[in-house]
């Protein structure tokens, strides 16, 4: 018994430092290529309630860029809104 528990010890220990090392992946070190140099995507949140009305008065702004934004490669812009 005490045998068994022994050995179950040192197999977990054994998959707990094998589990640890780190391998080395394939990436690169090169920069990758993005629109005007952008290394992150810009997001336009909107959180607003039907019940707070300067809060509805940016609706208009949202909807004019969504339509400038939404179909320009150059510019991605992921838009969140919440109602």
């Amino acid at each position: 018994m005490n045998k068994s528990r022994n050995l179950l010890a040192i197999t977990v220990c054994f998959l707990f430092v094998i589990s640890s090392i780190s391998i080395p992946s394939g990436a690169s070190n090169e920069p990758d290529e993005y629109p005007n140099g952008w290394t992150h995507r810009p997001i336009m949140e909107q959180f607003t309630s039907l019940g707070c009305p300067p809060c509805m008065g940016i609706d208009p702004d949202v909807a004019k860029l969504w339509k400038e934004f939404r179909e320009e490669p150059g510019q991605p812009v992921t838009f969140v809104s919440f109602h």
